[in-house]
């Protein structure tokens, strides 16, 4: 199966859209349930994913970050989180591979590349972008490579690595992952949605999902993610392009996660979401620092939870 369309060109795109559509349906990626939740995959990354899986779950992602690859997506990540095939000391997947989609964002190019696509099973559904939030702080720190240029001629390379390790598999997936924070226009941090073409958009044949992550903080009263400029922005930007979207991070009032004001925001946006993206792909909480308050956006408010469980399951 061929993921994504190298060198056609928009007259071509527009022709295949249905087709490719199709053929992402039949790969592991879809979900029988798909049809009645605002998104195929709903989860959440957690410091304490069992925890976050036992109080909010079933969860059906969990995002991973690396500064570089290590050599088999089992290694630990940059935090030292889990690797997406990690066991525990049974022998036991901590991640069932029939449950959860891993999302991996990477910020050194090439680097153990190969060896580590490689060692990704075929019973592992693995979402896997090069530079998280290449618009903002990975971007001023030169982490990803100064600049949108240089950015988007990376990804572009670093997609046709992937292409050429993965042996055609149809459970590995290319994402770019954009920073919501940097599409605010008309502000000092608009970076991605900048005149002319919002020059960090990454062009549709190297990737197979356009995903964004997105905060909604200081709340005084429940809103939808229609009513976001930043958001807004970066919808625009992507749209038309015949490649789904989706949510790699998610957090409302991150810090005070309890108030009524998360919950009600919560079912808004389920709402929002199901009517304006029949094809959303992925819906990730950030579901942080769930054993101390602090500034974290885990919630354990029953009702918030009994929300996101609601929306998990396609209320």
């Amino acid at each position: 199966m061929v993921k994504y369309l190298k060198g056609v060109r928009m007259k071509r795109w527009v022709c295949l859209v249905t087709a490719l559509v199709v053929m992402f349906a039949m790969t592991g990626f879809a979900s029988a349930q798909a049809g009645t939740r605002a998104a195929k995959l709903i989860g959440a990354y957690s410091d304490n994913w069992p925890l976050a899986e036992s109080t909010i779950g079933p969860l059906h992602t969990n995002k991973f970050f690396y500064e570089e690859l290590p050599a088999s997506y089992a290694d630990s990540a940059t935090n030292g989180q889990p690797g997406c095939g990690a066991k525990n000391s049974s022998g036991g997947w901590i991640y069932p591979p029939s449950q959860v989609t891993c999302i991996i964002v990477y910020d050194t190019a090439t680097t153990n590349l190969k060896a580590f696509i490689q060692s990704i099973p075929s019973n592992r559904n693995v979402i896997i972008g090069y530079c998280n939030e290449p618009e903002g702080t990975h971007d001023v720190q030169g982490e990803c490579g100064y600049g949108a240029t240089n950015f988007v001629s990376t990804f572009e390379n670093q997609s046709t690595l992937i292409q050429q390790y993965d042996g055609d598999a149809t459970n590995i997936k290319i994402a770019e992952v954009s920073e919501a924070w940097e599409y605010a226009a008309g502000t000092d941090h608009d970076n991605g949605g900048a005149s002319p073409d919002c020059p960090y958009i990454v062009p549709s044949q190297y990737l197979n999902f356009y995903l964004i992550d997105v905060y909604e903080p200081g709340l005084t009263a429940a809103r939808n993610l229609g009513g976001d400029l930043q958001w807004n922005t970066w919808v625009g930007c992507t749209s038309g392009m015949g490649v789904p979207r989706g949510i790699a991070e998610y957090g409302i009032l991150c810090g005070n996660a309890n108030s009524p004001i998360v919950t009600k925001t919560l079912a808004d946006d389920d709402a929002y979401l199901k009517a304006n993206f029949p094809n959303l792909e992925v819906w990730e909480y950030w579901y942080t620092n769930q054993a101390g308050g602090g500034t974290g956006c885990a919630f354990t408010n029953p009702a918030t939870i009994a929300e996101w469980q609601a929306i998990e399951a396609g209320n």
